[in-house]
Formats: C-alpha cells, sequence, structure tokens
C-alpha cells in the first residue's frame, strides 16, 4: 500500500467512529472490509494496519492506550484526532486549512499568543507551555474580572468561513467554523481597533486575510460592544470587506 491508500484508511477509519472519544482497534475496523483469508491476505492486511497506526500516531492523531487479548491494539483519538472528526473531510483537506503563512513584524507583536497557539492545527491542544500557560491563564483573569470590551465576529457574507483568526492588541481569537448570516458567542477582551488581523479559508479552501500594518493614530476601545462584520468576498481576487459596528455602554 502506498501512502495514498494509508491516507485513504485512515480517514476510513476516523470516520467510521461512532463518536469522538470511544477507544477503537484499527484491525477490527478493517478487517470486515478486507476479510483477508489466506496467509498472504493476512500478511498484508497486518501491513496496511500497522502502517496506518504509525501514520496516526506520527501526524498526532492518535494515541496508544493498551493491547487486547489478539495484540492488535487499542487506541483514542488525541484532540487534534478529534478536530479532524469533526472535520469530517480527510487528512489531506485538514491539512490544507491548517497550513499558516510566515509570521510578519506585526503578528509577531500583535499575535504573541498566535505563536504559543500555532502549535493547534498540528497537534490541537496546547502541552507543556510552562510559564506561557501562567501568563494566558493570568490574561483571561484580568479580561473576566475587569470584562472591558465586549466582542464578537458577524459573518454577513453568503459564504461558510473555515478557521476564523482574529488579531487583537492583546489575544487571539481562533473560530473553526462559522456560518453565513451567523455570529459567533459575545467574548470579553481587554482592548480592540475598529479593524485588525482577521484570517479565513472559504470551503474550498480558499484564503483570505486582512493585515493591518500598524495603529498608529487610532485610538483603542477598551469597553463597550465592538462587532467585526465580514461582508463582501470576491472569490476570484480573495478579498473581502472588513467593517464593524460599536456601542458603548
Amino acid at each position: 500500500m502506498d501512502e495514498k491508500d494509508i491516507i485513504r484508511y485512515f480517514d476510513f477509519t476516523v470516520n467510521s467512529l461512532s463518536g469522538p472519544f470511544e477507544s477503537f482497534s484499527i484491525n477490527n475496523i478493517l478487517f470486515d472490509e478486507f476479510e483477508p483469508k489466506s496467509t498472504s491476505e493476512r500478511e498484508k492486511f497486518l501491513d496496511l494496519c500497522d502502517s496506518i497506526k504509525t501514520f496516526g500516531v506520527d501526524h498526532g492523531y492518535i494515541k496508544f492506550i493498551g493491547k487486547p487479548a489478539n495484540n492488535s491494539g487499542y487506541f483514542k483519538l488525541t484532540e487534534k484526532g478529534i478536530e479532524l472528526k469533526k472535520f469530517g473531510k480527510g487528512h489531506n483537506r485538514f491539512q490544507k486549512i491548517s497550513k499558516k503563512e510566515p509570521l510578519t513584524k506585526y503578528q509577531k507583536i500583535y499575535l504573541s499568543l498566535f505563536i504559543v497557539f500555532g502549535i493547534i492545527t498540528s497537534y490541537g491542544v496546547i502541552k507543556n507551555l510552562g510559564n506561557q500557560d501562567k501568563d494566558i491563564e493570568s490574561q483571561k483573569e484580568y479580561i473576566e474580572k475587569n470584562k472591558n470590551l465586549r466582542f464578537k465576529l458577524y459573518n454577513q457574507s453568503e459564504y461558510k468561513l473555515e478557521n476564523v483568526t482574529i488579531g487583537l492588541p492583546d489575544t487571539v481569537l481562533i473560530y473553526p467554523y462559522l456560518d453565513r448570516q451567523t455570529q459567533t458567542n459575545w467574548t470579553y477582551v481587554k482592548s480592540a481597533y475598529h479593524y485588525g488581523f482577521v484570517r479565513f479559508f472559504d470551503t474550498k479552501g480558499n484564503k483570505y486575510f486582512i493585515q493591518p500594518v500598524d495603529y498608529v493614530g487610532e485610538k483603542a476601545f477598551e469597553n463597550g460592544d465592538l462587532i467585526f462584520i465580514v461582508k463582501s468576498i470576491d472569490s476570484v481576487n480573495k478579498i473581502f470587506e472588513l467593517d464593524f459596528d460599536y456601542k458603548n455602554k
């Protein structure tokens, strides 16, 4: 089996799971698909299963949890694997929408948390961040305590948005999916300008983004309600209109 077949049957295995949190045996799931009878068929089948296990572990989708009586191995999905399961469109498309552009000076300054969260699309959870975890938690506690500014994103366009990233001066907001003519829940943030870093993908994997150069001369909102509005989208030129609505309490 080449890599294409390994990915195909790995995707089949993940999509066959009844839920994202169940334990499973790759051998058991695929056995009915192949029904190996001869010795050579069984050897090829077991080799394929081993390749699929290696692929899933190496890409951070599954983790080994134990061996059953037949020694085939039980696994569970990692956080990244759960995202793949929810995505439902396979490894290749999942990887495509997870690709990120090299960080510019703006992103390094205003998206410091995005650097920390950059590992999310390749593994799905934050682990072993040490003091950075404490910094993030302190920031969340500060925002929740002070409740300065409420923020949300409204997709006013006729396109479904995927893998949406919003970069604000003090935090980064990530929304895996936002349907057309819908909006996110309110989120408390420390501050924001009437525009910011906005990046998303459409359902065909096309990328759209707005990246401010700086905020010289601009005054940040620190209280009230702010809504970023994604309006008309030009799928040919890969551009979109970003508007805002602000109300001071």
